[in-house]
């Protein structure tokens, strides 16, 4: 049974698909330069898993262990459905701390 990618594995990936999305926005292009919609079909193919297991793990287990509530009750997620119109959206600055 081939191993599931680890956390690490997963962000890292992200990180390195999506840091010129994050570093060359543009006002307009997309609903938050934070939040980078991002491709989870294309993730789970580049690490060999069903897309399932990503979007369950960004979802359900790493966005549960790295939100944090900020004054006034409002959360910042690593990971988040929706942001506007963009889907599949993470935190894109938050990776930078892993």
């Amino acid at each position: 049974m081939k191993s599931l990618p680890t956390d690490y594995q997963i962000l890292k990936l992200n990180y390195e698909k999506y840091f010129d999305d994050f570093a060359n926005y543009s006002k307009g292009e997309r609903a938050s330069k934070v939040y980078i919609p991002i491709d989870i079909v294309m993730i789970a193919t580049d690490l060999k898993v069903d897309p399932d297991i990503i979007l369950g793990r960004l979802y359900y287990s790493m966005d549960r262990k790295h939100r944090y509530q900020s004054e006034g009750n409002s959360s910042t997620h690593l990971f988040t459905p929706g942001v506007g119109t963009d889907k599949n959206a993470v935190n894109f600055p938050l990776y930078q701390v892993f």
